[in-house]
């Protein structure tokens, strides 16, 4: 199964070094990752975006005789590389504190207890379906790939995403109002659960890989991860500050690497807050659905580049990505690009030179 990878030694030298100098500063160009499926392959019927979706009664070995086809019809342009994300869908995390995981083909659901807030409880069960069969996806992982495909760290979550997924949505919201005291004993428990569960899947990553990713194209030599909370949309700068700033104060300095998906527009007013934690590194900035894309935001990727963070921006067309590098200075910022279905690789070649020269 290794050997389907396209993807050379000389190859991921190149990755460590220019990754490398990007967390230090140093890369005086952008980073660009162009992943792409070469239209010139067969289609994987098997294969599955979300590792949930392969059901239960597939074991991790057979999952992986699927997901090597696929990746064997991957091709990995620029700062691209190898890499398989964990997914079992945002929040994972909440499956093993009770939560129940409802699956259809191109989504998952995390499903409310159904408790009070004074009768929810934070603790890890790693006896639990869920946690048992993300490890052995991980396991199976890096069985079948080594250090010749960058497996990556599960969406855990962020502190009150996770809540929501325990308690519902709605009631969060008003129990930030109503028992705020206990909203925030049960962030801090979270982060501490966290942790743990980050620390169990990068301990064997690290083992095996030659860094960590998250879901999103970042790559590190040491722990990194993409913190975030959805949630945050609906609530206020001074309920920021108090419920989520502190988990991301206190995971920042367990992970060097980090960065943060700020998701929406309506999530702008926390930029400030999230530009103040020093150890953070990075945003991302997601417009959101019906909004202008990445490109169109000059003044969002200034102050952030400004303040001294890098910048991710994703999805973005060949178009975006040109129009992009007209109107910034494009160092500091990861760039992904999503080609046209039927692009060849000679063709994202072409593009990624234009882009860092």
């Amino acid at each position: 199964m290794k050997n389907a990878v396209h993807f050379t030694e000389e190859d991921w030298m190149r990755i460590e070094r220019d990754w490398g100098l990007f967390w230090q500063g140093k890369l005086e160009r952008p980073i660009v990752c162009i992943p792409l499926v070469d239209s010139s392959t067969a289609p994987v019927p098997e294969y599955r975006y979300f590792f949930p979706n392969y059901g239960t009664t597939l074991s991790g070995t057979e999952i992986m005789r699927i997901e090597s086809r696929q990746m064997a019809r991957m091709r990995f342009i620029g700062d691209a590389f190898p890499k398989r994300f964990l997914n079992f869908g945002p929040g994972s995390m909440a499956t093993y504190l009770g939560s129940r995981l409802e699956t259809a083909e191109n989504t998952v659901w995390y499903h409310p207890l159904g408790k009070p807030l004074r009768e929810i409880q934070i603790k890890t069960d790693e006896k639990s379906y869920w946690y048992g069969r993300v490890h052995e996806i991980l396991d199976a992982g890096l069985s079948a790939w080594g250090n010749d495909v960058q497996m990556s760290l599960s969406d855990i979550g962020g502190n009150l995403d996770i809540l929501a997924s325990l308690r519902g949505t709605e009631e969060l919201l008003m129990d930030l109002c109503d028992d705020p005291d206990r909203v925030e004993a049960l962030s801090r428990d979270i982060t501490r659960e966290w942790i743990k569960v980050y620390d169990a899947e990068a301990a064997k990553i690290q083992a095996t890989c030659r860094g960590t990713t998250p879901w999103a194209p970042v790559w590190s030599k040491e722990k990194s991860y993409m913190f975030q909370c959805d949630l945050s949309y609906m609530f206020s700068e001074e309920m920021f500050d108090r419920f989520v700033a502190p988990d991301l104060e206190a995971c920042c300095d367990h992970i060097p690497a980090s960065f943060y998906h700020l998701d929406g527009k309506g999530a702008l007013k926390h930029l400030d807050s999230l530009l103040s934690i020093k150890k953070l590194k990075g945003i991302q900035w997601i417009p959101g659905a019906g909004q202008p894309e990445p490109q169109e935001w000059p003044e969002v990727l200034s102050k952030i580049r400004k303040a001294g963070k890098f910048c991710q921006v994703v999805y973005l067309t060949p178009q975006g990505a040109k129009k992009l590098k007209k109107t910034m200075d494009l160092r500091g910022f990861i760039i992904q690009i999503n080609m046209p279905e039927n692009a060849t690789p000679q063709e994202a070649e072409r593009l990624y030179k234009e882009l860092v020269v």
